[in-house]
């Protein structure tokens, strides 16, 4: 079975409590604190 990609970004918005290791443990996660706005499509 082929693991999810799971990206999140602005998790700096997020609880900085929370525990990602259920969501880690059915994907291949990557976290972004905040997004680069700088590259973003108008």
């Amino acid at each position: 079975m082929n693991m999810a990609k799971i990206v999140l970004l602005d998790g700096y918005e997020l609880n900085d409590d929370l525990d990602w290791d259920k969501l880690s443990s059915v994907g291949d996660c990557t976290f972004y604190d905040r997004t680069n706005t700088a590259n973003e499509k108008k």
